[in-house]
């Protein structure tokens, strides 16, 4: 059997059958050039990523579609076309492929790989393999993802409708291929926390036939031939969907965060104004028909880990396939049946991973609610030590989790898998004593629209008073007390640590006993410029420090760096060498500014990482070094102690 590509240097990333099997599309990323080690680079206005890491901006992904007939397997052997590859029981035609040109840009947004947008190689293809519908990014860089769209390919005449306009993504064919849904995002300025909206278009099996067809962007609705205009929902519950697909009744399904649970959702596709949530029977999985948080098809809104297919023996039902967790049940596999027009889903589990986990014993998980110094409700996580006991509490030390984002939040999955962002070993840390506070504060998905946006031109404002109003309302019901609270966080949680470590005795009346912080961002004047995605800066200040003295005097004021003057805490400190996101320098400065007082600081840097550790070694390193900082050592401030300690008392 030929594999295709059948050059050794290209990558397939993503693979979609059409719905009667006819056709297979796919995703080839070219290799990248290799830069020369002196030659100097023209920067132009986004090239951070590939200065740091000497590398070549990636090469538009191609969209390739081969058709596929089928065959016994010794025909599949002998008659295959020649350069296209056969496999036991189907033959691949010749592939006909679609670069940038055509597609208006790379496939995809090769660029945004640290993120958890869900915008990674989407496409879907009609039921008979005749168009492709799939997500665009015009320019590959993070700075400008906005751009991002849906184009709609003809593969017979390789004619391209753009669907949408501008941000939106995420395509899925309805079944009889005529209909496409689509998520699209408001052109609000604060581009990090848009409302997204489901959207459909009608027309798809007739657009790029010939002459008439629409021209493109939202509304557009063509002549003959054209698309319809798009029709949008404005009402699902957090306004941030991520699509799974339609099922057999015509409803678009798609997961969408709610508090900590991520849940499975059905939207009337001919209102747009009706959804259900989807709930899911137990069936041979009793861990998901228990009572609790729980989260389905993953979390960080990463592309759907839900699949859908409908069924050919049963008029009717859906098939669906998907992961299920819980705080205490580690993610598995699941197969499940959707009747038509039901409310809820069958389910069997048909993986058995992480036994070690699901016979171990974790913390207590709990969500807990508290007033801002506002009053505002802010509502989080807590993890409870063995045995602590909240009728009469006994003083334990407690940490505060603050997660990365700000639009992301902390959810129901399993404990086993450490935090959000750069997995810290928050279970591990319960177990062995501590309180673990983790807050959903303002800006956080999963808690509706004016929520998410309600901290746009306020970071470190009233989101910094909701994480550490947390740990006052702990230290007031007498679960600790002002001596015993210490933090961490990782990127946006790095940066409430730069802040915190200098304001928060002032402000709240406690110093942190300790500080954790990863991926730091110290100073968000110095910042600007020097990350990739500087415009999400702009968006969320309402422009950029030298605008007017009132922004710069805000950015000052809420940036770690001007007030390292009054931080004591000890801090260890990880940062990855080739970070975009928050450069290495953020944390240079903050180390050094420390180093300077005497504050006692441990500053690890990992080599080839960009924003968050993805190598096994240094997430293990992460954990190690996090456990021993924080739990008791014979030298409890030494800052270069790396000994692992043993369980608090």
């Amino acid at each position: 059997m030929q594999v295709f590509p059948s050059n050794k240097t290209d990558t397939v990333t993503y693979v979609v059958w059409a719905p009667d099997s006819s056709t297979v599309a796919v995703a080839v990323q070219p290799a990248a050039l290799k830069p020369s080690a002196t030659a100097p680079r023209v920067v132009d206005e986004d090239v951070i990523v590939n200065v740091i890491t000497n590398t070549h901006p990636s090469p538009p992904t191609t969209l390739c579609t081969i058709s596929v007939s089928t065959t016994t397997t010794a025909a599949a052997g002998a008659g295959a076309s020649a350069g296209a590859g056969a496999g036991a029981g189907f033959v691949l035609g010749a592939a006909s492929c679609f670069d940038g040109s055509t597609l208006k840009g790379s496939l995809s947004m090769p660029a945004w790989t640290v993120s958890c947008w869900p915008f990674d190689s989407q496409f879907d293809v009609s039921k008979d393999g005749s168009h492709v519908a799939y997500t665009y990014l015009p320019k590959p860089y993070a700075n400008d993802w906005v751009g991002v769209g849906v184009g709609l390919l003809n593969t017979a005449t390789k004619q391209v409708t753009s669907i949408g306009g501008n941000t939106s993504f995420q395509p899925f064919f309805s079944p009889d291929g005529d209909s496409i849904a689509f998520v699209t995002a408001d052109p609000l300025p604060y581009t990090w926390s848009q409302v997204w909206s489901i959207c459909i278009v009608t027309g798809a099996l007739h657009a790029g036939a010939g002459a008439g067809v629409g021209a493109g962007g939202a509304g557009a609705a063509g002549g003959a031939g054209g698309l319809s205009a798009p029709r949008c929902s404005t009402n699902t519950s957090d306004q941030m969907p991520t699509l799974a697909g339609w099922d057999a009744s015509g409803r678009i399904l798609y997961t969408e965060q709610s508090s900590v649970s991520i849940n499975l959702y059905a939207m009337d596709a001919t209102t747009l104004s009706t959804w259900t949530q989807i709930k899911i029977a137990g069936g041979a999985a009793g861990p998901v028909a228990a009572a609790g948080p729980s989260v389905v098809g993953g979390a960080f809104r990463a592309t759907s880990r839900v699949s859908i297919a409908l069924s050919t023996s049963s008029k009717g039902t859906t098939l669906l396939g998907f992961t299920f967790e819980s705080p205490t049940f580690p993610q598995q596999g699941m197969q499940g049946t959707l009747a038509a027009g039901a409310a809820t889903a069958t389910s069997t589990q048909i993986t058995d991973t992480n036994k070690v986990a699901a016979a171990h014993t974790f913390p207590q998980f709990s969500t807990t609610k508290w007033k801002s110094t506002d009053g505002k409700t802010i509502e989080g996580i807590l993890l409870l030590p063995r045995g602590f006991n909240a009728k009469a509490p006994k003083p334990a030390p407690v940490v505060v989790f603050t997660h990365c984002g700000p639009a992301m939040a902390v959810t129901a999955t399993h404990l086993g898998y450490g935090s959000v962002c750069a997995r810290f070993p928050l279970a591990q840390l319960a177990e062995a004593g501590y309180l673990v506070l983790q807050p959903n504060y303002r800006g956080s998905t999963g808690y509706g629209r004016d929520f998410r946006m309600s901290d746009r031109g306020d970071w470190g404002g009233n989101d910094y008073n909701d994480v550490f109003s947390g740990a006052a309302h702990l230290i007031k019901l007498g679960y600790t007390t002002p001596t015993q609270v210490s933090h961490m966080g990782w990127s946006y949680g790095g940066y409430m640590s730069a802040l915190a470590m200098g304001t928060v005795k002032e402000n709240f009346g406690f110093a942190l006993q300790k500080i954790v912080t990863g991926g730091t961002l110290s100073d968000l004047i110095s910042h600007t410029g020097t990350t990739d995605i500087s415009k999400i800066i702009q968006s969320w200040a309402g422009g950029y420090h030298w605008d007017s003295p009132a922004l710069r005097a805000m950015m000052t004021a809420h940036s770690g760096i001007y007030h390292i003057e009054k931080a004591t805490a000890p801090t260890l400190m990880f940062h990855g060498a080739q970070d975009p996101r928050m450069p290495i320098s953020q944390s240079f400065q903050l180390h050094y500014a420390l180093k300077a007082r005497g504050v006692p600081v441990r500053f690890l840097t990992f080599p080839g990482s960009g924003h968050i550790p993805g190598d096994p070694n240094q997430i293990k390193t992460v954990w190690d070094e996090t456990l021993s900082w924080l739990l008791p050592t014979p030298s409890d401030t030494d800052a270069t102690n790396t000994t692992k300690a043993g369980l608090l008392l």
